[in-house]
């Protein structure tokens, strides 16, 4: 996972709205691109209050120390957290913890164990081969009100992971599981991406219809969701898509033929909007 100094604006927004504490996991290593003195900056635009105890320290791993590059723990501390735990399948970047997301053997020392999970910077979920027992791996090591942040591509990242994600998937999973969700964004940024800015646009089911079936351009596009773990929430229930959900609805609220042309009628209306 990766931070740049475009894509950190929605971590600080939520830390504005929401303020961090406890936990935090990391599924991947927090590398940070840019310096302590340009996140100060950062900070100081979003109107974020730093801990001032908490030393600015620049990373242990090699390239980014030498590029004076801030550690992620650091950052990290520094807007709230107290603890940061990382996690990844091997012990290549540095992981304090080993686990690997596909599987349904969860230690049983992680369950309710973070107060937040991260996945950002188009980070690790999209190198998931299984991606149910991924998000219910997620949901058990939350605890009750912790928050979940997913970063994850959506459109020409070409084998930069297994997947690129639509946001419906998040929308209807959480919603499905019963997760309070906080925001969904569409990102859309340039290949500089540590140079160029990056835009964001507020999602939700319906709003790129137009757009949806060759719409887009040659940016590189991605997706951003924070989701709240209620007491009610579950991690295991599978969503059915919701654009399909409400064209059943009003079958189930139609009778007869006459209703199942009207909702075939609007289902035609719809992609022949979208193409």
């Amino acid at each position: 996972m990766g931070f740049i100094k475009g894509n950190i604006a929605p971590l600080l927004k939520e830390a504005k709205q929401r303020p961090f504490y406890g936990s935090l996991l990391c599924l991947g290593y927090p590398d940070v691109y840019f310096t302590a003195d340009q996140f100060r900056g950062i900070c100081a635009y979003y109107k974020i209050d730093i801990d001032p105890s908490v030393e600015l320290h620049t990373s242990k791993r090699t390239w980014f120390h030498e590029s004076g590059f801030l550690s992620g723990e650091s950052l990290f501390k520094s807007i709230g957290f107290q603890e940061v735990v990382t996690m990844d399948y091997s012990e290549f970047e540095g992981a304090s913890v080993l686990f690997d997301l596909n599987t349904t053997d969860l230690p049983v020392e992680l369950n309710n164990r973070f107060d937040f999970i991260a996945d950002h910077g188009h980070g690790t979920l999209e190198h998931v081969f299984h991606i149910p027992n991924a998000l219910n791996n997620i949901f058990k090591m939350l605890r009750v009100d912790g928050r979940v942040l997913i970063s994850c591509p959506t459109s020409n990242f070409v084998d930069h992971g297994f997947y690129m994600f639509s946001p419906t998937l998040f929308f209807d999973y959480f919603t499905a599981n019963q997760f309070d969700i906080h925001s969904i964004q569409v990102t859309q940024s340039s290949p500089q991406q540590q140079t160029d800015p990056c835009f964001f646009a507020d999602y939700e089911p319906g709003s790129f219809n137009s757009v949806s079936y060759g719409g887009l351009n040659n940016s590189i596009y991605g997706v951003i969701c924070f989701a709240r773990k209620t007491a009610q929430s579950t991690g295991h229930v599978i969503p059915q898509q919701g654009l399909y959900n409400k064209i059943w609805g009003q079958s189930d609220s139609d009778s007869g033929r006459g209703g199942i042309r009207r909702v075939l009628g609007a289902a035609r209306r719809w992609i022949l909007k979208a193409l």
